[in-house]
């Protein structure tokens, strides 16, 4: 079988494994906004998660607490 014939039945056999075309993103830049966005929501959570339950125990009746 010629170059050029063994090149274009390649091609045919990996053209229905191409999903996108043209300007496809990049994974790694999508990845690192996921990263820094749960750095960010972690910070946040640490910070304000002790912050809440000592809220919650000087004053109770703001968050629903010691109901009769």
């Amino acid at each position: 079988m010629a170059p050029p014939q063994r090149m274009r039945i390649a091609n045919e056999k990996a053209s229905k494994y191409v999903t996108m075309r043209g300007n496809v993103p990049k994974s790694s830049v999508i990845a690192q906004i996921y990263i820094y966005h749960g750095l960010y929501l972690m910070a946040l959570w640490t910070i304000l998660l002790p912050v809440c339950n000592c809220v919650n125990e000087f004053f109770p009746e703001t968050l629903g607490g010691y109901r009769d």
